[in-house]
């Protein structure tokens, strides 16, 4: 459910970056249309097909296109090997980027740096649905230890903690 959750959240972030923050749930259909169609990576399908048998169709579909079912293609037997295949798994959690030796940073570094939003209902803005970070930016000058002037006016004081580096477009 969290997970889910989650989804919807990053959904509607990118549906009301730059748009009104209270008309969040005209946005929902579209955001839901693609989390039922997108291919679960265990299973091979989306959840839509593994539910109702066949894809979802688009809104304006309905009327020019007979429905056809899809065939997932497994007899029971092979769905329950499968299961078991899935449920016998032991899952191995992957450390996390944020342990360990920290990034390290200097000077002419290019950088997003974490957006701290407040939420104000009389503009109709969550802060949820707002950007996370905020850039990119040049590292200008090193003040202290782990702290940075950006290359903005008026420069700003940002910790390494706040700062993730961000990627060229030659990788």
């Amino acid at each position: 459910v969290e997970r889910r959750n989650q989804d919807l959240k990053k959904g509607l972030r990118a549906q009301l970056v730059d748009g009104n923050h209270k008309s969040w749930d005209t946005k929902l259909p579209a955001i839901l249309f693609s989390i039922r169609n997108r291919c679960n990576e265990q299973t091979g399908y989306p959840p839509a097909v593994l539910v109702l048998g066949r894809e979802c169709k688009r809104p304006g579909d309905w009327a020019l296109s007979s429905s056809t079912a899809v065939s997932i293609g497994k007899t029971q037997e092979e769905r329950v090997v499968r299961e078991q295949q899935v449920l016998g798994k032991k899952v191995e959690v992957e450390p996390s980027a944020n342990t360990g030796t920290p990034v390290k940073f200097s000077k002419g570094d290019v950088v997003y740096y974490k957006a701290h939003h407040l939420s104000k209902a009389h503009c109709n803005f969550h802060a949820g649905f707002a950007p996370k970070w905020w850039g990119p930016v040049g590292l200008a000058k090193q003040v202290g230890k782990g702290v940075f002037l950006t290359d903005q006016q008026p420069p700003r004081k940002i910790h390494v903690s706040c700062l993730k580096r961000a990627t060229t477009g030659q990788n």
